[in-house]
C-alpha cells in the first residue's frame, strides 16, 4: 500500500512492488493487484525520482538529464497523474491529479507525442507465466551430489523457468553461495519451483526434482528489493523434507 505520511513532493510507492528491466522497458509489477504497469522513459525516470522530497520542476530536470532531451514540467505533472492513476504514485496530501484533469486544462504539452499514454497496464510473459502470490522475484537453489567433495550444482527458477550453472548474478553478498568445491553447470533433472499458502496466510517455496543422487544443500528466495536465505536446508529427490520454505510477503 502507498505510504500515508504525508510528503511535500510526490513519492513513489514502495511497498508491494517490483520494478525490472524488460529489454528498453521498464516494467512495474504490483503484488496487490497482480498487474505489470509498464512505463515509458519518461514515466520511469519519474518513477524512479519521486522520493516526497523532489518537486515537479527539479523532476523535470532529472529527467531531462536522464532522457537526454528536453522535458518540461507539464509533461512531469502528465506523467505523475497517469502514474497516480495506476496506484504507483502518492501525491502530496490534497494534491491528486487526473490524467483526464490534465487534458481538460490543457496541460497537455506537445501534442500527438504525449498523447499516447505514459503507463500501460498488462501481463508481460515474464510476469504472467510467474503466477506469483507474492512479491516473489526468483529463487536461487543450490544442489550437492556426493557429500563434502561431491559436485555442486545451481539453478535460478524465475518466471516459470530455470538458469542452471554459475555464472548468473544473485541479489547481492547476502544471498550469494561460494564453493571450493567442483561446480558443475549442468541442469537438474524434473525441476519445478511453486508458490503456496499455508493455513496461516504464508507463502511457501515448494521445490521438487526428479533425480535422485542430487540433494538440496541451499536456497536463496530474492523477494521484491531484498533476499533472504533459508536456513537448515535439508530435502532429497523428490522434494524437500521440509514440505516448503517460507517465501515472500
Amino acid at each position: 500500500m502507498p505510504d500515508s505520511t504525508p510528503t511535500d513532493f510526490p513519492v513513489a510507492r514502495a511497498n508491494d512492488l517490483v520494478a525490472e528491466t524488460i529489454g528498453a522497458e521498464t516494467v512495474v509489477y504490483d503484488g496487490l493487484t497482480k498487474e505489470a504497469h509498464c512505463l515509458a522513459p519518461l514515466a520511469a525516470a519519474v518513477f524512479a525520482a519521486s522520493d516526497g522530497r523532489t518537486s515537479p520542476v527539479d523532476l523535470a530536470a532529472v529527467a531531462t538529464a536522464k532522457l537526454v532531451e528536453p522535458v518540461d514540467v507539464d509533461a512531469v505533472e502528465l506523467a505523475l497523474a497517469e502514474l497516480e492513476e495506476h496506484g504507483l504514485i502518492e501525491p502530496p496530501q490534497g494534491e491528486g491529479m487526473s490524467r483526464r484533469n490534465l487534458l481538460r486544462r490543457g496541460a497537455l504539452v506537445g501534442g500527438a507525442a504525449l498523447a499516447a499514454p505514459l503507463v500501460a497496464s498488462l501481463v508481460t510473459p515474464e510476469y504472467g507465466a510467474a503466477s506469483s502470490l507474492s512479491s516473489l522475484s526468483y529463487v536461487v537453489l543450490v544442489w550437492n551430489s556426493g557429500g563434502t567433495n561431491g559436485t555442486y550444482y545451481r539453478a535460478k527458477w524465475q518466471a516459470g523457468s530455470a538458469i542452471f550453472g554459475w555464472s548468473f548474478a544473485t541479489p547481492g553478498t547476502d544471498c550469494e553461495f561460494t564453493t571450493t568445491h567442483t561446480e558443475s553447470d549442468n541442469g537438474i533433472a524434473g525441476l519445478n519451483v511453486t508458490e503456496s499458502t499455508n493455513g496461516s496466510g504464508q507463502t511457501l517455496i515448494q521445490v521438487s526434482w526428479t533425480d535422485a543422487t542430487k540433494t538440496l544443500v541451499d536456497v536463496r528466495i530474492k523477494c521484491a528489493n531484498d533476499c533472504h536465505v533459508v536456513s537448515g536446508v535439508t530435502g532429497t529427490s523428490p522434494s524437500p523434507s521440509s514440505g516448503g520454505y517460507v517465501g515472500c510477503p
